[in-house]
């Protein structure tokens, strides 16, 4: 069996930088990095380890159907091979492929499509902050309009939690509670205003409140898990909890034996 190594295009470069927050690995065993995380960052960081490990056993179905997302596995379709099993058989000579999980970081984000009580259209983004969601950016048509439409957040569970953030932010404005407003956004959102947060926010609305109603909510959920191989390059993994465990989404870097 021959070594190479090969760049894999299922993602953007960006997974191997490693930004913001996370937990890291000190060892050096690629069958047992994931136990140097604890949690759901274990969790995740075994989902690479599952992936190497499918690999050097040459066990295709395994890989697509309980390591990759339903995304990934139809990402790896591919346009030629009728299967995902089909298309991943060409890492068959990657029978000694070594994975070090090296950190792991937590990156939720989410996004809120509204409509104003005037019929337009805005934006919300949110993260994750402090172990809650906060609003962190804004776009669209953000005229004052009247009222707080009172609505209740539709979905459940973050969905919930996170369309009720921008609800909770347009009754704050509805009720002149700025300083209540301005602890609804993120640390880099309320810095960002030149005068000051609360006073930005009542020149900009004026008490009155833009009267939203919850259009559509979708919640990205996800780990990165920057790696080394067995031959000392990198590669990264982003995962995403689906069926109940991590599930790798979608990966980049250079692998060999």
């Amino acid at each position: 069996m021959h070594n190479r190594a090969f760049i894999v295009l299922a993602a953007a470069a960006a997974l191997l930088a490693g930004c913001g927050g996370g937990s890291s690995g000190t060892g050096n065993d690629g069958d047992n990095s994931a136990l140097n995380f604890e949690g759901e960052d274990r969790a995740a960081a075994q989902a690479v380890e599952d992936f190497a490990t499918a690999i050097r056993n040459n066990d295709w179905d395994r890989l697509c159907n309980d390591v990759f997302s339903a995304k990934q596995r139809d990402l790896s379709t591919g346009l030629i091979a009728d299967s995902c099993e089909e298309e991943v058989d060409r890492y068959d000579d990657l029978d000694n492929l070594r994975l070090t999980a090296l950190e792991v970081q937590t990156e939720n984000s989410a996004r809120v499509d509204v409509t104003t009580t005037r019929g337009s259209g805005a934006t919300f983004d949110l993260i994750q902050e402090g172990g809650a969601w906060r609003i962190d950016g804004m776009s669209g048509d953000f005229t004052t309009g009247g009222d707080a439409t009172g609505e209740t957040a539709p979905g459940s569970g973050h969905e919930a939690a996170v369309a009720q953030v921008v609800l909770d932010y347009d009754q704050a404005l509805a009720d002149r509670d700025y300083g209540r407003a301005c602890s609804l956004l993120s640390m880099t959102e309320r810095d960002s205003a030149f005068d000051g947060c609360e006073a930005e926010a009542r020149e900009d609305y004026g008490g009155r409140a833009l009267g939203l109603s919850i259009d559509e909510v979708s919640v990205k959920l996800q780990k990165r898990v920057r790696t080394r191989t067995g031959k000392g390059d990198h590669a990264g993994f982003a995962v995403v909890p689906e069926s109940g465990r991590w599930k790798i989404d979608s990966y980049a870097g250079t692998f060999g034996d």
